[in-house]
């Protein structure tokens, strides 16, 4: 992002990166901590705020959003 226009309360320009559990786990066993490049590395799904509730549902199974 732009330095220059880079707003940290405006929560629009956030990015969630959602992952589960069990998968992290697999990555990186007991490890306490991950950088984002490696993350980025799991392909975890990427979303705005606005969508992380569904994005979580999804990668649990537990709904199918259109």
């Amino acid at each position: 992002m732009d330095q220059r226009t880079i707003d940290p309360l405006n929560i629009g320009q956030w990015r969630f990166y959602i992952l589960a559990a069990k998968d992290l786990d697999t990555a990186v066993g007991s490890q306490k901590t991950i950088s984002l490049g490696r993350l980025k590395e799991l392909n975890p799904v990427v979303v705005p705020y606005r969508d992380i509730y569904s994005a979580i549902r999804r990668s649990v199974g537990q709904i199918n959003d259109n």
